[in-house]
């Protein structure tokens, strides 16, 4: 187990939650810990907070929410990578990758 005080959560590593939001065109506000940067690519996708800076959580989620054209354009950049990083074709191609080099 990783304990709080070493600035990470308990919680989820990666957060499928941010991936299946994209999909349905959706950016995310994250706090930026563990593998959710991954999921999340920073002002391209979603926005990034440290963690435990509830401040910058709330301005990420303000900003937002007061801008339609930025909402719009992350949630369909968050659309496409999530159907081209994080689809199951993708997925395949890259285990099938990684057995075949096992392989040789």
């Amino acid at each position: 187990m990783i304990k709080q005080d070493q600035g990470w959560s308990e919680g989820e590593g990666f957060g499928i939650v941010f991936i299946e939001a994209a999909y349905w065109g959706k950016p995310a506000v994250a706090v930026d810990e563990g593998g959710v940067s991954e999921a999340v690519e920073e002002g391209v996708t979603g926005l990034l907070v440290k963690p435990n800076r509830a401040d910058e959580l709330s301005a990420a989620i303000e900003k937002l929410l007061l801008d339609s054209e930025l909402r719009r354009k992350m949630g369909e950049a968050a659309r496409n990578r999530a159907r081209e990083v994080f689809s199951y074709e993708t997925f395949k191609s890259r285990v099938a990758e990684i057995m075949a080099r096992v392989g040789e």
